[in-house]
């Protein structure tokens, strides 16, 4: 189903996706950013084509669309998927006709056009354990106990934008700005 605005609906798992346009952005540390490992350098000029990205975390309602048993622990159909291994959430787009995001496009469309140390405030971005009222040291319970969508993401777009999102969000790569993803009506 198409929503305008580069956002289609998937017709098998029924979650939104947006559609991030072809750009060259710098990927890795940011001058000033102090939290680097040593493999994060600085990598200006880096290419994208465009894709398209889930707008959220894939919902435990999305995952059983697919016929898959549900492995989360906790449970919720607009909780996100979790337990989950890359082999388990590259299956899952293949079946809804997509691919896991690489690193690169990750980046890319969580920096949403900034070159800034950060994707945004951590608050504002993702769930941790600082704004979802778990324990810090409760490391399991970290982005999972909360309902997808409910941040709102650096490029307002785009939600709950933690790592975790990256591992079960799905792309479509796009030939060109505007085209249609097959899985879209």
């Amino acid at each position: 189903m198409v929503s305008g605005n580069g956002v289609r609906v998937n017709d098998i798992d029924g979650l939104t996706y947006v559609y991030i346009p072809a750009g060259t952005f710098a990927m890795g540390c940011s001058p000033g950013d102090r939290q680097c490992d040593p493999d994060e350098k600085l990598q200006p000029g880096q290419q994208v084509p465009g894709f398209w990205l889930g707008q959220t975390e894939v919902t435990q309602a999305a995952w059983a669309k697919t016929k898959r048993p549900n492995p989360s622990n906790f449970k919720g159909d607009q909780l996100p998927v979790e337990s989950v291994d890359w082999d388990q959430a590259s299956d899952y787009c293949r079946t809804i006709g997509g691919r896991l995001p690489t690193a690169k496009e990750w980046e890319y469309a969580a920096r949403a056009g900034t070159a800034s140390a950060r994707y945004g405030m951590l608050d504002a971005i993702a769930w941790y354990s600082g704004n979802s009222g778990e324990s810090p040291g409760d490391a399991h319970s970290l982005f999972i106990e909360e309902p997808v969508g409910r941040s709102a993401g650096r490029s307002g777009r785009l939600v709950d934008q933690s790592e975790f999102h990256r591992g079960c969000a799905c792309s479509r790569q796009a030939a060109k700005s505007g085209a249609t993803a097959p899985w879209t009506k």
